[in-house]
């Protein structure tokens, strides 16, 4: 990371953020082959509350009548992690996640070390793997999910770092 004892970094960092027309995400959606263990995953262990859940009757990629759910937790500033379940014989199996986690993964920010550690305990006590690192910058709590999302993460930026 670069110094700034000047306040041009973060003040460069203030300007490309007001100026870009991007707000944030609306929500970023994988498909599931088991929305419940999902739900359970997200809205029991990680505390995303189910915000939305829509069910369709047709695939607009496919063109085609399909029955499939489509359900959005919510997180902290308004955006979503959203997946897609189809009715089985909709559609084929979703693809496998990626098993390297430089190919795919999710991180989700805190605003403590304390709360990294809650959520470590929550992932631990729900039967998943963690793995937890600090990265000098930030401290990640690493865990896969019930659709194989690898290496996704709770982390929080150190002290040093929190404003760039």
């Amino acid at each position: 990371m670069q110094e700034d004892s000047d306040g041009s970094v973060l003040a460069r960092r203030k300007e490309r953020l007001r100026s870009n027309s991007i707000r944030g995400w609306h929500h970023h959606a994988v498909r599931t082959k088991d929305m419940i263990a999902t739900r359970a995953f997200y809205e029991g262990v990680l505390q995303l509350p189910l915000v939305g859940t829509w069910t369709e009757a047709y695939d607009v990629i496919k063109k085609t009548p399909s029955n499939y759910v489509h359900c959005f937790f919510e997180l902290g500033d308004g955006s979503a992690l959203a997946f897609f379940q189809f009715e089985e014989g909709m559609r084929e199996e979703p693809m496998p996640m990626p098993r390297d986690p430089y190919e795919h993964h999710v991180s989700l920010g805190v605003d403590t070390m304390e709360t990294v550690d809650y959520f470590r305990k929550r992932i631990e006590e729900a039967g998943a793997p963690v793995e937890i690192v600090d990265h000098g910058y930030c401290y990640s709590c690493y865990t896969q999910d019930p659709n194989g999302i690898g290496g996704g993460d709770i982390y929080n930026r150190s002290e040093r770092y929190r404003d760039t």
